[in-house]
């Protein structure tokens, strides 16, 4: 919530609005830190491209829904996007990469995000 105390509201008070919380508060404010707790696993919700870096990195694996990815622990924000660096397995095969949080799910206990500082 935001107060406006240069706006007044129809009875003479000071507006009250509901603060946006989208990419313009975080172009301003900057993003939330989020920790995660490492090796925990979360799964692909859907198709899911694995990068070597968040957003522009290349493909390194394409997973389907309910695959299971683990947690490293580290996350960035990148255009306005948050990505987490996890680790996939698959026969004979174990890598890392990163993926856009808006894939996958998880247990809501593991995350944690604070406001910024």
């Amino acid at each position: 919530m935001i107060l406006d105390q240069d706006d007044l509201n129809a009875a003479g008070q000071p507006k009250i609005d509901r603060l946006e919380t989208g990419l313009a508060y975080m172009n301003i404010l900057g993003p939330p830190t989020v920790a995660l707790p490492p090796q925990q696993t979360i799964w692909a919700q859907g198709e899911t491209a694995l990068l070597t870096a968040p957003s522009a990195g290349q493909m390194v694996a394409h997973v389907g829904q309910s695959f299971p990815l683990t947690l490293l622990g580290d996350a960035i924000w990148n255009s306005g996007m948050l990505w987490y660096h996890v680790q996939w397995k698959a026969p004979k095969r174990t890598s890392v990469a990163w993926v856009s949080a808006a894939l996958i799910t998880f247990n809501l206990s593991l995350i944690h995000i604070s406001e910024p500082t």
